[in-house]
């Protein structure tokens, strides 16, 4: 496996079946991580779940609801002053918000 050692990630959708396991190879990989999530409860566990597994990395939930431009907003500016950075940014969440990524600023 590669290694993404230091690296800061924001995962929208990361507390799905989808979103967890992806979360956690991001964790194996080294990334330390922001689970966003319309579902905060399930974005506050899934972070928990991958703290336990890999307790070397800052891992935390955030809301968001990626239909909604200033949840997104939002959630990017918790993200981002959470690891002052975001280098990797993963979009698993399942409706959009009709943004670019350009568009997306903290």
């Amino acid at each position: 496996m590669f290694s993404l050692e230091g690296k800061k990630a924001l995962v929208c959708g990361g507390g799905g079946y989808v979103g967890e396991p992806v979360s956690a190879k991001l964790a194996e990989s080294g990334t330390d991580i922001v689970i966003a999530d319309r579902d905060f409860k399930s974005a506050g566990s899934s972070a928990a779940e991958i703290s336990k597994r890999f307790p070397e990395r800052r891992v935390s939930g955030v809301f968001m609801d990626v239909s909604d431009e200033e949840s997104i907003r939002k959630g990017v500016k918790e993200a981002a002053g959470e690891f002052s950075r975001i280098d990797i940014m993963v979009n698993l969440a399942a409706a959009g918000s009709g943004m670019s990524t350009g568009e997306l600023t903290a």
